[in-house]
């Protein structure tokens, strides 16, 4: 069981999460679930927080030039770059983002594309697959809503921007497979799977003890069941008179278990009946009555005589 929950849990991929963030304060202003690419370098571990731009190819149908280059170059400015998937292969259009000197790519579902609004992991398959060994970037992918409100936050848009707006991509566990246009996140795979892990052996405990309870209630003798009724009493001397009874078990008979083993009677038993009613298996009560005991070992209350009637 431990092993499959660690598996449950291994098996999730490696998410993250983009964040916008205000660049004095450092509250975060709107987030936007992602997915990182299957290809380049993978995000530092405190992630990778810098301004957006968004590229469009210089050209209809390019893929391999965009612009606009970053505004200024130099080491303390990280410069991230938005990117729509118009059918491009995605190492290109990261590769193309990493010749312009951006530090990082983040691409957005085209509202063409079925299930616009899903992510999926970037991969490196196709012609150009080989020039992945290329990219030393990191890169992620989300849905076209979210890359249409991340597109806002572009450092040219002064009327919502104004350079007070930072964009963040940070590691994280975050849902990754909706394949609904909501934009409700849905709970992570590994929350699922481990729970279900964790519930069906808690289940199956409870389903044996509930069974175990009941199946010793219905083999124990009720306090009820084994009390002498009131018309059934006798004196030691009409004991001496009654004869112990022997027959085979009933289901009509009074008591369904025997009071010494109590194991239930099975049908046809050979069972012996005593003066006060009780009803046992003979070889339960016969070493009782042999010996120095000659009272019925329920109720006590009367000397039985060994004599033996069949019936």
């Amino acid at each position: 069981m431990f092993g499959l929950l660690l598996f449950s849990i291994l098996a999730v991929p490696v998410c993250c999460s983009v964040n916008v963030v205000h660049i004095f304060s450092e509250d975060i202003v709107e987030s936007f679930r992602d997915h990182p690419a299957g290809f380049g370098d993978s995000l530092p571990d405190t992630g990778i927080k810098g301004f957006l731009k968004y590229l469009k190819p210089v050209s209809k149908g390019s893929c391999h030039y965009y612009e606009p280059s970053p505004p200024w170059i130099d080491s303390s400015t990280v410069w991230i770059a938005l990117m729509e998937r118009q059918g491009c292969e995605f190492v290109n259009m990261v590769l193309a983002a990493q010749k312009l000197h951006y530090n990082a790519v983040i691409v957005h579902n085209n509202i063409s594309m079925p299930n616009s609004n899903s992510v999926f992991e970037m991969t490196a398959n196709g012609v150009s697959g080989n020039n992945s060994k290329n990219i030393t970037i990191p890169s992620v992918f989300i849905g076209y809503k979210d890359g249409i409100s991340l597109k806002e936050y572009d450092l040219r848009n002064d009327v919502r921007n104004s350079s007070r707006y930072l964009v963040q991509i940070k590691d994280g566990k975050v849902s990754t497979d909706s394949d609904s246009d909501s934009d409700e996140s849905s709970p992570p795979a590994f929350v699922f799977w481990g729970n279900l892990v964790l519930t069906v052996p808690l289940v199956f405990v409870v389903v044996c003890c509930t069974c175990k309870v009941k199946y010793d209630q219905r083999r124990r003798t009720s306090t009820n069941t084994l009390r002498t009724p009131k018309c059934l009493k006798t004196n030691r001397k009409e004991a001496h008179e009654s004869p112990i009874r022997m027959t085979k078990f009933t289901k009509d008979h009074r008591y369904e278990t025997c009071p010494v083993c109590l194991d239930d009677f099975i049908e046809k038993d050979k069972i012996w009946i005593l003066p006060c009613e009780h009803e046992f298996h003979i070889h339960c009560i016969k070493p009782w009555l042999t010996g120095k005991q000659r009272t019925c070992p329920v109720c006590k209350r009367m000397s039985i005589s060994l004599d033996v009637k069949n019936v």
